[in-house]
This record gives C-alpha cells, structure tokens and sequence, in this order.
C-alpha cells in the first residue's frame, strides 16, 4: 500500500470542517444519551440494561475518539491524509456501524419478547 498523501476534495469547506466536526460530535452524544437513558431516574433494570449497553459505549467511543483525533490531525493541523489514515478512518466508522448492529441485537435478545414467549 502506498504511503501517498491523499488531497481533500476541492470543495472541502471551512463550512463543511464544522459539518463534518458536527457529525463527529454526533457519536459522542448518541454515547451520552445511551448512557443516560440506563441511569434515568425510574429505570428499573439499569444493570442489566448496562450490560446491554457497555460493549456499544465502549466501542463507540473508541470510534469516536479514533475519528475525531483525525480530524483535528487532517483538518485543522494539515497532517497530509494517507491511505493508511483513511484505512483508519473507515475502520473506525465501520466499528461504529457493527457496535450499533450488535446493540440493536442485544436489545432484541436481551430486553423483547421471543417468538413463542409472548
């Protein structure tokens, strides 16, 4: 894999920085209000909730935090974008997407009513 610097499209914004850096902040917010949701007050089954959910934070902050660092690597300290950073990038967006699928199958296993159960 070649090392070579990658540009940023042409129309890369300032305005689309702040999108972008939006939708970043967009991650760590879904991780806030997830958390939130098992600690509310009135939830009656936090902890097995928080064993539900755990994996999923753990992992989207991880994802999070790999992106973001990038960002301000790339975009706001001009650190030249290569493969292998994008390969990073896209991993750690990936990561994110599986975290969530396996959430949203954790909920089905864990917290609904089977087929048969109900």
């Amino acid at each position: 894999m070649s090392n070579k610097a990658i540009a940023l499209p042409q129309d890369f914004t300032p305005e689309k920085a702040t999108e972008l850096y939006n939708e970043i902040m967009r991650i760590y917010d879904l991780t806030d209000a997830v958390l939130e949701s098992i600690i509310a007050e009135g939830v009656t089954n936090g902890e097995l909730q928080y064993q539900i959910v755990e994996p999923f934070i753990k992992s989207t902050l991880t994802s999070a935090n790999i992106i973001s660092d990038y960002y301000v690597e790339i975009v706001q300290r001009g650190r030249p974008l290569t493969p292998k950073i994008q390969e990073t990038f896209e991993m750690a967006f990936r990561l994110f997407f599986i975290s969530l699928k396996e959430l949203i199958d954790r909920i089905e296993d864990r917290l609904l009513p089977q087929e048969g159960n109900l």
